[in-house]
């Protein structure tokens, strides 16, 4: 095991690794995340957690050739708005890493409602209980902290395996939310109760989204340390 910075890596330092696991990454170059793709493209396996990866490399949309992608550069006659910070342009490249994922970023947590240390999220609720990620574990699992809040993207090959039950639906406020300009403003709606927690992706599952750093599992954080999760992680993740 080892670990690395977004910024060192290069396809000659990871293809002989099995298995990568992102975390603590919020700003990723769009070339980085091309990397990505071609790394499991070529067999391997890819563990992508939380908000990993939504702000450009150079942080602000418009001043480099790292921009996000509009709705309207990839379908035809579609709106002049960002699709969401996985969804981007390489100068003249679209890089499709939401559909990648199969998942489209809306914001964390602690974005639309606000909440401390310590308090309890929700409960992590096994969607596939003889998915490999979640194979032998609890089916309802407490959670406390903040975690991304994703979408489910119905037009690619993926598959819930685990919801955190919020207990109440979140909603998006109307007045929008800052720094996620994907978010329309204007109005208020919900993302659900039930918001994707653990998500697997691609031929063979070898892709899979945690909303969650891995290390929150066995913070002090937790009402109960959840070590079982992680080792099911690599276990899901390594063998058949």
């Amino acid at each position: 095991v080892k670990t690395m910075k977004i910024g060192n890596l290069t396809y000659g330092n990871i293809v002989e690794s099995q298995l990568i696991i992102v975390e603590g990454a919020k700003k990723i170059c769009t070339d980085k995340l091309r990397l990505f793709m071609y790394f499991v493209n070529a067999g391997g396996r890819l563990v992508w957690t939380g908000d990993a990866g939504t702000e450009l490399c150079d942080g602000t949309a418009g001043t480099s050739t790292d921009t996000y992608l509009k709705d309207k550069e990839r379908n035809e006659g579609g709106k002049d708005r960002i699709i969401g910070p996985w969804a981007r342009r390489d100068g003249d490249k679209q890089v499709a890493f939401d559909e990648f994922l199969g998942l489209e970023y809306v914001g964390n947590r602690c974005d639309f409602s606000p909440c401390s240390k310590g308090e309890l999220a929700g409960y992590v609720q096994v969607v596939k209980n003889d998915h490999k990620l979640v194979y032998g574990l609890s089916p309802s699992i407490p959670f406390s902290g903040d975690f991304g809040v994703v979408q489910l993207n119905n037009t690619s090959d993926v598959r819930l395996v685990a919801a955190l039950d919020y207990g109440t639906n979140l909603l998006v406020p109307a007045t929008g939310v800052a720094n996620r300009p994907w978010i329309e403003g204007g109005k208020s709606y919900s993302l659900g109760q039930k918001l994707p927690f653990i998500v697997s992706s691609g031929v063979g599952d070898r892709v899979a989204y945690y909303a969650a750093p891995i290390e929150s599992f066995v913070s002090d954080e937790q009402p109960q340390k959840n070590k079982a999760l992680i080792e099911q992680l690599y276990y899901g993740m390594l063998y058949k």
